[in-house]
C-alpha cells in the first residue's frame, strides 16, 4: 500500500521536482485552469510516489463516477475527464474541502472528502487543499456501493458519514487496534475496518494518547452495550465485522472527552470499562463518572 504526504502545488510540464518557482504556476487541480484546450491538469509523480508537479495531459473519456485506471502515475496520466481523478478504480470528481481558501467546488449532495485525510491504496493527490467527492451514507445501514465503506468523519465543522474505500491495510483492524497510519500522530478517516473508527483515545493517563479503532454503535443512558433498536456492541452480521461482544459499553461520542454539542446524541463508540471505568458505577457526576456515559443535557 502506498501512503503520500504530497507537496501543495507545482508546476504544468515542468518535469522537475517542485520548487518555489515551479510552485507559482498557474496549472490548478480544482479550479482546472492553466492547461490548453483539450488537456487537463493532473498530478505526476516520482519514484519514491510523492507529487513532484502538476502537469497538463490530454483530457481522459470516462466521465465521474465510471471505472478509470492510472494510466502512467509518473507522468500524470489517467483516463478521466478534466476535473476528475482515478481514486481506487473510480473517476472522482476533483473539489476543495470545506475551511480552505480555494474556491470550493460543491459537491453535493456528495461530501468534498480531504485527500489528504483518507488512506488509498494507489497514488493519489493527498494535499489538504485538494479534494475528491464521495458519496454520503447510513453508518448502521452500510449502504455504499462498490465495496465501500460508509466511515465518521469528525474533523470538520459537523460529522459526517461518507463512503471510502476499505483498504487491504485496514482490513482486521477493529477494536482498540492501531490504526492507519501508525505511529503517525494522526489516523487517516478509513484507517480501520468496515464499522470501525479510529477516534477512541488509547488510554486515559497520557494528556495526549494516540487514537485506537472503536466499533460506532448506537448510545443509550439505559442500556450499557447500547440501544437494543440500533447497533449494539454485541452487533454481529454475515456482511461486516462484528463488534467487540458484551463486555464492552457503548459510550456517547460527544460526551467522551471535551465535550463536543456538533456531534449527536445517536453516535456512540464501544470502549472496554476495564481502561476506561463501568458506566455501572456512574452517579450523575460529570466531573467523577466515566466518560461518556450521557449524553449533553
Amino acid at each position: 500500500m502506498i501512503i503520500l504526504a504530497l507537496l501543495s502545488g507545482s508546476g504544468c510540464g515542468d518535469d522537475s521536482p517542485a520548487s518555489p518557482d515551479a510552485m507559482r504556476l498557474p496549472c490548478d487541480l480544482v479550479e482546472q485552469t492553466g492547461c490548453e484546450s483539450g488537456q487537463k491538469c493532473a498530478a505526476a509523480y516520482g519514484d519514491d510516489g510523492r507529487l513532484t508537479r502538476r502537469v497538463c495531459v490530454p483530457d481522459g473519456s470516462a466521465e465521474v463516477g465510471q471505472a478509470c485506471s492510472i494510466v502512467d502515475a509518473a507522468s500524470g496520466v489517467d483516463d478521466c475527464v478534466t476535473g476528475a481523478h482515478c481514486v481506487e478504480g473510480v473517476c472522482r470528481a476533483l473539489c476543495a474541502p470545506p475551511g480552505n481558501s480555494e474556491a470550493n467546488i460543491s459537491c453535493r449532495p456528495n461530501l468534498c472528502e480531504s485527500l489528504g485525510a483518507i488512506a488509498i491504496d494507489r497514488p493519489i493527490i493527498s494535499v489538504s487543499r485538494v479534494g475528491g467527492c464521495f458519496e454520503p451514507c447510513d453508518l448502521e445501514l452500510q449502504d455504499c456501493d462498490g465495496g465501500d465503506g460508509c466511515y465518521l468523519r469528525l474533523a470538520v465543522v459537523r460529522p459526517e458519514t461518507v463512503c471510502l474505500p476499505v483498504v487491504d491495510d485496514a482490513i482486521g483492524r477493529l477494536q482498540d487496534a492501531e490504526c492507519l497510519p501508525w505511529p503517525a500522530s494522526a489516523c487517516f478517516t478509513n484507517g480501520c475496518d468496515l464499522g470501525y473508527s479510529p477516534y477512541l483515545p488509547e488510554n486515559n493517563v497520557e494528556s495526549f494518547p494516540r487514537r485506537v479503532c472503536a466499533f460506532l454503535c448506537s448510545p443509550s443512558a439505559t442500556d450499557l452495550g447500547g440501544d437494543p433498536s440500533g447497533i449494539t456492541c454485541s452487533f454481529t452480521s454475515p456482511d461486516r465485522p462484528d463488534g467487540p461482544g458484551g463486555a464492552h459499553e457503548c459510550r456517547f461520542i460527544q460526551t467522551f472527552g471535551v465535550p463536543e454539542p456538533q456531534i449527536p446524541p445517536t453516535l456512540g463508540f464501544c470502549v472496554d470499562p476495564a481502561t476506561w471505568g463501568s458506566c455501572a458505577d456512574a452517579t450523575g457526576d460529570p466531573d467523577t463518572d466515566p466518560p461518556g456515559c450521557a449524553p449533553i443535557p
